[in-house]
């Protein structure tokens, strides 16, 4: 997505987002990281996406769309990348000119610059009140609006985390968070979920708290 398309429509971002991550988990109900790679890159319109796990300060790249920037299978410290450490500790990252990004200059980020990526976003995965993982956006033309996608991704994180196997053990029911600053989009979300997929569905509204949730409703 360029500089100019600026009129993203956010709300039709998050349901596209969240309609495709339900039917992924109703085609695919075991963790399929390159296929949400690929839907993600897809919907939210950007030139590469990486899924990662993050255990405290380490970090594994589960899948990758896009031109080679973080190698599937690769560990490293967090510190390598000003994405990573901000996701890591559960802030959303992004910059529409990564070149004219302050202290922009770990590893990985001087590897992103090379490879010709502008822009970038990163948006943690959080499961149970600890990031288990983050979204990592980039595009090739600086000026990227990154607000629809991080809306988008937020929205969505439980039905993101439910496809990459966060926090679900073997045999676990399958639960889902919905979270949105709106409460009656939220509830919308989740009613798509509900359609789609046997699964317990949270809606918040602002934050979600794993124990605190503000409406909740099962579909059996």
């Amino acid at each position: 997505m360029t500089a100019a398309d600026d009129d993203v429509d956010a709300p039709a971002m998050e349901s596209a987002l969240s309609g495709g991550l339900v039917a992924l988990l109703a085609q695919h109900p075991e963790p399929d990281a390159p296929l949400v790679a690929e839907l993600v890159r897809s919907v939210c319109d950007v030139d590469h996406v990486a899924l990662v796990d993050i255990d405290a300060d380490v970090c594994s790249v589960l899948a990758a769309s896009g031109p080679d920037l973080l190698t599937v299978g690769t560990t490293s410290p967090v510190a390598v990348s000003s994405r990573l450490v901000a996701v890591a500790a559960g802030r959303v990252w992004s910059s529409a000119d990564l070149r004219g990004e302050s202290g922009f200059d770990r590893p990985i980020d001087q590897l992103a610059l090379t490879l010709g990526f502008r822009a970038g976003a990163g948006v943690p995965l959080v499961v149970r009140g600890r990031t288990a993982g983050a979204v990592l956006l980039s595009c090739t033309e600086s000026g990227r609006d990154w607000s629809p996608v991080v809306a988008a991704i937020t929205s969505s994180t439980g039905l993101l985390a439910a496809a990459l196997g966060f926090g679900r053990g073997p045999g676990e029911p399958l639960r889902v968070a919905v979270v949105h600053p709106d409460l009656l989009v939220a509830h919308g979300l989740a009613r798509i979920v509900e359609r789609g997929l046997p699964a317990q569905v949270d809606v918040a509204s602002g934050g979600w708290d794993p124990g605190s949730t503000r409406s909740s409703r099962t579909r059996m």
